[in-house]
């Protein structure tokens, strides 16, 4: 029995992941991104200017349903899309320029709670 327990207790930690979605955000555009914010509900990630060419990584974690928006400088906005809720995990990433989402590759899944 202690065997068996100690197995499904190695199987959960190896396969644990905290929850939160990893962001990744490349400029591939010809101009900066100025004044950088990504929001999702309930949080802002302000990142500030990305220089063409530029990636950006952090980790998402919203507090409710949510999608994942960029504002930028002068009120501008992108909307990334996605579906987010607190504990879902996985990847993002969106390569946008200053006027468009140009593609986004979405790994998110539901967590177990």
């Amino acid at each position: 029995m202690l065997v068996v327990l100690a197995v499904v207790l190695l199987a959960a930690v190896l396969t644990w992941r905290p929850a939160g979605v990893n962001f990744t955000l490349v400029n591939v555009g010809a101009q900066p991104l100025s004044g950088v914010t990504v929001r999702v509900t309930g949080r802002d990630y302000p990142i500030g200017d990305l220089a063409p060419g530029e990636t950006k990584r952090l980790r998402l974690s919203p507090t409710g349903d949510s999608h994942v928006e960029l504002a930028l400088a002068g009120g501008r906005r992108l909307i990334i899309g996605s579906y987010l809720q607190p504990g879902y995990r996985g990847s993002l990433e969106a390569r946008v320029t200053a006027d468009a989402v140009l593609t986004v590759k979405d790994e998110v899944e539901a967590g177990v709670y």
